[in-house]
C-alpha cells in the first residue's frame, strides 16, 4: 500500500489471479450461494435475531476464509487479528501494551499462513494465497504474508460493516426495498450501500508532489486524509446524497478508493452481496423489518458500520 510503480505492480500481480472475470462467475459464485444458504439456513426456526453475530459475522468472516484461502482459522481469530493491526496501526501514543497486541497477532497469522501454504503448494487452488504461492516467479514470502495481512486487517471488518449498513438503508425505507426486490436491483442496491455509508470512511495518503487545492498548500511529502464519506456525499454529483436511493443514477463512488491502489476486492465484494447475500435474504424472508429503526446506532470514524441489527424474520 505505500509502494508505487513496478515495485507495486509486481505484488498486485501476484494476487490478481484469484479476482480474474471467469473466476468470479464460475468459481467464487457458487461458493458464496453455498456460504449464504447454510448461513440463513441456521436462521430459519428464528423469529427475531440480531444480523451482527448472526449473518454479518459469520458472513464476512466465512468469505474472507475462501477467498484468501486461510479456512483453518476461526471466525473470531479473524476479527481479533484485524482489530489487533488496526489498532496497532493507528497507535499514535506508542502505547506497548497494542503493540504487543499486534505483534501477538503477527505471529499467530504468520504460522497459519505457513501451515496454508504448504497445502496450497501440495493443492493449487483459486484462493489468493494459492494464487500467490504458486506464481512461476514468486514475491517473497515476506511480501505474501504482508500482502494477506493487508486483506485480513480490512476485509473482514469491511464486509461486515458494508452488509450490515446496506441491510439497515434498505430496512429503513420500506418503498426503497420494494422497488428493490420489484426490480431485482441488487446491483445498484449494493452499490448504493457503499456509496451512502462507506464501510472505510477515510484513509491517510502521501503527497506525492506539492500542490495548492482550493487555496491550501500542500507541500510534497505532506501526509493528508483522504475522507471517502465526504466524497461519497459530494452535492455536486449527487442529489439529497444523505438518502439512501437505489434508484439514482450511479456514479462511481470512493468506497474502494480509485486508480493504481484501488481494493482488489471491490468486484468479489459485489458478487457477494448483489448476486447472493441480498436476493437470497429477501427470498427466504421476504417479511423482513427492523425490530425498532431509532435502536440502531452507527460507529466509527476510519471503519463505520451499526453496532447491532435487530430484525424480525417473519
Amino acid at each position: 500500500m505505500r509502494k508505487d510503480g513496478c515495485e507495486h505492480m509486481r505484488e498486485r500481480r501476484a494476487m490478481v489471479g484469484a479476482f480474474e472475470p471467469s473466476l468470479l462467475h464460475n468459481h467464487w459464485q457458487t461458493e458464496f450461494d453455498a456460504l449464504t444458504e447454510t448461513l440463513l439456513d441456521e436462521l430459519a426456526q428464528l423469529t427475531t435475531v440480531d444480523l451482527f453475530p448472526a449473518l454479518a459475522v459469520p458472513l464476512s468472516a466465512g468469505y474472507l476464509k475462501l477467498v484468501l484461502g486461510i479456512e483453518q482459522a476461526t471466525d473470531a481469530q479473524l476479527f481479533r487479528w484485524a482489530q489487533a493491526l488496526i489498532r496497532g496501526a493507528m497507535n499514535a501514543g506508542l502505547d506497548p501494551e497494542i503493540f504487543q497486541e499486534s505483534d501477538q497477532a503477527n505471529s499467530e497469522m504468520n504460522e497459519c499462513l505457513d501451515q496454508m501454504i504448504e497445502r496450497h503448494l501440495r493443492n493449487p487452488n483459486c484462493s489468493v494465497l494459492s494464487v500467490m504461492v504458486n506464481q512461476p516467479d514468486p514475491i517473497p514470502l515476506s511480501q505474501i504474508r504482508t500482502n494477506m495481512k493487508i486483506c485480513i486487517g480490512g476485509a473482514v471488518v469491511e464486509t461486515r460493516d458494508a452488509v450490515l449498513s446496506t441491510l439497515y438503508g434498505l430496512l429503513s425505507n420500506p418503498e426503497q426495498l420494494r422497488y428493490s426486490i420489484d426490480q431485482n436491483a441488487w446491483d445498484r442496491v449494493c452499490e448504493e450501500g457503499l456509496r451512502w455509508m462507506a464501510p472505510i470512511q477515510a484513509s491517510p495518503r502521501i503527497v506525492k508532489k506539492s500542490l495548492v487545492m482550493r487555496g491550501v498548500n500542500i507541500p510534497k511529502g505532506e501526509t493528508v486524509m483522504a475522507i471517502q464519506a465526504s466524497a461519497n456525499h459530494d452535492e455536486d454529483i449527487w442529489d439529497q446524497p444523505h438518502l439512501f436511493n437505489p434508484q439514482r443514477e450511479p456514479h462511481g463512488n470512493q468506497a474502494f478508493g480509485d486508480g493504481s491502489h484501488q481494493c482488489l476486492g471491490g468486484n468479489i465484494y459485489r458478487l457477494l452481496v448483489s448476486k447472493a447475500v441480498l436476493p437470497k435474504l429477501f427470498e427466504r424472508f421476504p417479511a423482513l423489518s427492523l425490530v425498532n429503526q431509532k435502536a440502531v446506532k452507527f460507529t466509527g470514524f476510519a471503519f463505520r458500520g451499526p453496532t447491532s441489527l435487530p430484525v424480525n424474520l417473519r
